[in-house]
């Protein structure tokens, strides 16, 4: 098996993976608060930002808008998701999510031609709530066992995921100018972590529990 087809077999695993969040969060949908709603949109996003790639993909389309507007979308997501953890106003999620918006146009600008520094930056905002996240559940010592809390999973598959994205978008231009078989195995990498984020999702959205 090649190197391509290896690849486009991820390919197909990580699309149909995120189908697994999807149902269990049908099936746990009353008990969602409203961020936990946003997760689930969060998946629906995910999913259409797979299926729109691969119509553009067959077409002979570009896919860099359609992911940038995903990436800044996804981004304004997340954020809302950590904001039900810490306990931020209405008026202070808004300015993180404008202040993430106005960085990603700006450094856009400044580099029309790759959007590479752009989504990286999204991915390092993320990972930011992400690590705050644990440093203040360890220091708070308030949730007895981590591996019963709903939120520790989806907590650990968001930071992995935009961890290892994070990686490789700095790195995206350079990986697409670089061996085509590397390139392959590579981005097979990548395929993996959201084939793992989605099931630690799952994990996360079956251990919530009705209040």
């Amino acid at each position: 098996m090649s190197a391509k087809d290896i690849y486009i077999s991820f390919s197909h695993l990580s699309s149909l993976s995120v189908l697994i969040p999807i149902i269990i969060s049908l099936i746990k949908l009353s008990a969602f608060n409203k961020q936990l709603k946003a997760l689930f949109i969060y998946l629906i996003l995910n999913l259409s930002n797979d299926v729109i790639g691969y119509v553009l993909f067959i077409n002979n389309t570009s896919t860099t808008f359609s992911f940038e507007i995903f990436t800044i979308l996804q981004g304004f997501i997340v954020v809302y998701i950590y904001s039900n953890q810490f306990k931020f106003s209405h008026r202070t999620m808004l300015s993180i999510q404008l202040l993430m918006l106005c960085l990603f146009l700006f450094i856009h600008f400044i580099s029309p031609t790759s959007s590479d520094f752009s989504n990286a930056l999204v991915d390092l905002i993320i990972c930011f709530f992400g690590v705050r996240y644990f440093t203040q559940i360890f220091i708070n010592l308030q949730v007895p066992v981590l591996t019963n809390y709903y939120f520790f999973w989806i907590n650990t598959a968001l930071l992995f995921y935009f961890g290892t994205t994070f990686l490789f978008s700095l790195f995206e231009n350079f990986i697409r100018s670089g061996d085509e078989t590397l390139a392959f195995f590579t981005w097979s990498i990548q395929l993996i972590s959201n084939i793992t984020h989605n099931f630690l999702l799952s994990i996360g959205i079956w251990k919530i529990k009705k209040t």
